[in-house]
């Protein structure tokens, strides 16, 4: 197995925590026995009610609790990984959404790649794919094509319920495969050479494939396709930190485009702020 510490972030807003906790339990639940996990929260009472949750869960959970601001998952990260600098975690990270079930051989086959990767040198970045488990609709059998665009416009017309662990999993529709672009293992010196995620970016947005195209000029980044072995599967939730969506799309479509121009000499890929 690899030694490096799986982190979640959970920063929520007071409406969608008890559901987020559920979420991140099931998560939690998913991975090896005896995982190093450390959660980045401004949730102070999310130790205990994890507890209560989990007693007698086998994993190491650390808590680096920070004070609530406007949601930025890129300010997030690059706090986190500050934090694993500082604490000696010095080559690689694993970073998961709290949303995410993995197979129970996903990590297994994670080392499997990293070993054939020779991931020892410290710059491999790697992705794998992630099928997004459909919520349930509420009024008889829907095509799976309108699930996505429909359960975002009428969320009222879907029940939310995630499935408890992978072999629920196996009885929901799913998604077409596609890569988790912001998850997976994450080269910790490759991403403090570029200062790290674009933190002017609020709420979600294209953060992790704008710091993707950023990583790439100091880091071999590794996208691995499979079936369900190496893949994680997103629970559903309703839409959460959408607000900048349009505003963080042109932003990334203007950074990619200067990227694709100057390659390693465009401005805006090492960051100063």
């Amino acid at each position: 197995m690899l030694n490096f510490p799986i982190c979640y972030l959970f920063c929520y807003d007071c409406s969608d925590y008890d559901d987020a906790l559920s979420r991140l339990f099931i998560s939690i639940s998913s991975l090896p026995e005896y995982s190093d996990v450390i959660i980045l929260t401004w949730h102070k009472d999310l130790k205990s009610k994890l507890h209560a949750l989990a007693n007698g869960m086998r994993r190491l959970i650390t808590y680096v609790n920070i004070q609530p601001f406007k949601f930025s998952r890129s300010t997030c990260i690059n706090i986190l990984a500050d934090y694993l600098v500082k604490n000696n975690y010095k080559e690689y990270f694993y970073l998961s959404d709290t949303d995410l079930i993995f197979h129970p051989l996903y990590f297994l086959s994670l080392a499997n790649m990293f070993k054939i990767l020779q991931g020892s040198n410290s710059d491999i970045r790697i992705v794998t794919f992630n099928y997004n488990v459909y919520p349930l609709p509420k009024f008889g059998p829907m095509p799976n094509r309108i699930i996505p665009r429909l359960s975002r416009c009428l969320p009222s017309l879907f029940d939310w319920s995630p499935p408890n662990c992978y072999t629920e999993v196996l009885s929901r529709r799913l998604s077409p495969a596609g890569y988790a672009h912001g998850c997976g293992l994450f080269p910790i010196g490759s991403l403090q050479h570029i200062g790290g995620f674009n933190a002017e970016m609020v709420g979600h947005g294209p953060e992790d494939d704008l710091l993707n195209q950023r990583l790439r000029f100091f880091s071999r980044i590794y996208y691995h396709k499979s079936r369900f072995t190496s893949s994680s599967f997103h629970m559903p939730h309703k839409p959460l930190h959408q607000q900048n969506s349009k505003v963080n799309h042109s932003y990334w479509k203007m950074l990619t485009n200067e990227l694709n121009y100057h390659g390693l000499y465009a401005g805006s890929l090492i960051r100063t702020d």
